[in-house]
């Protein structure tokens, strides 16, 4: 909820924020930054994560990176969706 819930600058730096903690040398900070990236659902995480679902030597960390990088897209794609429709 509390990610949800953040907006403006706050969201901007936790975005930057974990998108850094995606480099941590812990499994389970970068998994966690994957997760709280796609519930945050910002474009700004799309390269990062697809790096890592490409390259990071724990199966667990691209698993979830991949399951971020989806609902990011499908955020997108509704987004895309509303503004086709709007015209």
């Amino acid at each position: 909820a509390y990610l949800l819930s953040a907006s403006g600058q706050l969201r901007d730096d936790l975005i930057t924020c974990y998108i850094c903690l995606l480099e941590h040398e812990n499994e389970q900070s970068r998994k966690g930054a994957c997760r709280a990236l796609g519930t945050l659902g910002s474009s700004k995480g799309v390269y990062p994560l697809t790096f890592l679902y490409g390259n990071d030597p724990a199966q667990t960390v691209r698993e979830e990176a991949h399951r971020a990088l989806s609902k990011i897209t499908r955020n997108l794609d509704d987004l895309t969706n509303i503004e086709t429709t709007k015209i």
